[in-house]
C-alpha cells in the first residue's frame, strides 16, 4: 500500500510571473483514486508529472512509500509508477502481446512463460479476451480497445501508482462511460493509488475517491466528492463541482446524507418498511420510495446505531439545506455592505 504525499511543491518555468504550481501540499491515501480537475492552465498535467520526475520540481518534496522521488533514480523510478496518457502511445509495429510485455521487458527479470501468463491475465483483467486480441495490431483496434491496451500495459509490472493524464479524453461518449465502469471494476480488483488528471467534473464524481481543485497552480480543496458538493470553500469550486446542479447532488450524494433519525415509524408488520444501502445515491433512493409508495426507507445498518430513515422531506431538506447557508451568507454579506460594515 503506496501513499502519495506533495510537501509545499512547487514548480516555475523560467522566469513567469507565476509558477505553474505554486507551494501545494496533501497527500494521496493508498489504494485512493484521487482526481486533479480545474481549468486549463490550473497545474493539472504538471503536478501529475512530477511524480515520476518527466518534470522535474523547483522546490518541495513529492514523497512516496516514505522515499523523497527527488532523492531517487527516475529510470527506475518509473518502472514502478504506471502512466496512461490520452493518446495512449501504442506502439503500431507491435501486436498488442509485444505492447503489453515491453515495459516488463524493459525492466527485466521475467522469464517468458511468466511474462506470456501476464500478458493473458491483464487481457482477461481489461475485458480483452486473450485468444482474440493478443496477436492483433494497434491499427485492427478501435480507441476504445486500444486504451485498454495501455491501460493493461501500465499495469504489467504490477506498479504501486498509477498516473493518468486525460486518458478517455479522446473517446465517444459511450465508449468513455465504458472504460470508466472498467476503471472502477480493476480498481475494485487491484487496489492502486491512483492519480488522475481530468477536465471532465462527471468523470472526476463517479471515479473518485477524492478530488483536489486547482486553480492558477494553487491547491483550492481537497475532499470526497460528497464534501465538495455541499461544502465548496468558493464560488469558483461551487461552480467548477455544479453544486447548485440538483440532478447531479441527486446522482452523487449518498443515501446516508438525507437519513433523520427522528421519522416516526416503525411501519406495521404486515406492510415491512423497505431498506436502502447507505452507499445508494439520493437517486436510487427516491425512486425506490416512488417505485414502492412507500412514506420511508430505512437506511441499512450492520452496527446497533438507532434506526434510520429516508423520506422524500429528508432528500429535500439535503438538497436544500446548502442553498440557504448559500442565499443566508448572500444576504448578511449584503446587508453588512449596505450598513459599510467590513
Amino acid at each position: 500500500m503506496t501513499e502519495i504525499a506533495f510537501q509545499a511543491i512547487t514548480k516555475q518555468f523560467g522566469k513567469a510571473a507565476k509558477p505553474a504550481v505554486d507551494a501545494v501540499t496533501f497527500t494521496v491515501p493508498a489504494d485512493h483514486t484521487c482526481m486533479l480537475v480545474g481549468k486549463s492552465g490550473a497545474g493539472k498535467t504538471t503536478l501529475l508529472r512530477m511524480v515520476n520526475r518527466m518534470i522535474e520540481p523547483t522546490s518541495g518534496k513529492i514523497v512516496i512509500a516514505g522515499k523523497n522521488v527527488l532523492e531517487e533514480n527516475p529510470i527506475e523510478l518509473r518502472r514502478h509508477i504506471g502512466y496512461v496518457i490520452q493518446q495512449v502511445g501504442l506502439f503500431p509495429h507491435m501486436n498488442v502481446a509485444e505492447n503489453i510485455r515491453v515495459t516488463a521487458e524493459v525492466t527485466g527479470g521475467w522469464t517468458k512463460p511468466r511474462l506470456a501468463r501476464r500478458v493473458d491475465e491483464l487481457l482477461d483483467l481489461v475485458g480483452l479476451p486473450p485468444v482474440e486480441y493478443r496477436d492483433r495490431f494497434p491499427r485492427e483496434l478501435s480507441g476504445g480497445q486500444q486504451q485498454r491496451v495501455g491501460l493493461a500495459r501500465a499495469l504489467t509490472t504490477d506498479p504501486m501508482i498509477l498516473l493518468m493524464d486525460e486518458p478517455f479524453g479522446a473517446l465517444d461518449a459511450i465508449t468513455r462511460s465504458q472504460m470508466q465502469d472498467e476503471l472502477l471494476r480493476i480498481q475494485r480488483n487491484v487496489r492502486k493509488t491512483i492519480l488522475f488528471v481530468t477536465h471532465d467534473m462527471e468523470e472526476a464524481l463517479k471515479l473518485g475517491d477524492l478530488i483536489a481543485v486547482m486553480h492558477q497552480g494553487r491547491l483550492m480543496q481537497l475532499g470526497a466528492p460528497v464534501d465538495l458538493l455541499t461544502h465548496p470553500v468558493d464560488d469558483m469550486v461551487a461552480q467548477l463541482v455544479g453544486s447548485d446542479n440538483m440532478l447531479r447532488e441527486l446522482r452523487y450524494l449518498t443515501a446516508s446524507t438525507a437519513a433523520d433519525a427522528g421519522y416516526p415509524g416503525p411501519f406495521p408488520e404486515a406492510k415491512p418498511c423497505p431498506t436502502c444501502p447507505p452507499g445508494s445515491s439520493l437517486l436510487d433512493a427516491m425512486l425506490k420510495l416512488f417505485e414502492t409508495r412507500a412514506p420511508a426507507l430505512a437506511l441499512e445498518s450492520v452496527d446497533s446505531l438507532p434506526a434510520r430513515y429516508i423520506t422524500l422531506a429528508s432528500i429535500i431538506s439535503t438538497l436544500t439545506k446548502g442553498r440557504r447557508r448559500e442565499g443566508e451568507l448572500e444576504s448578511a454579506t449584503a446587508t453588512g455592505r449596505a450598513s459599510g460594515s467590513p
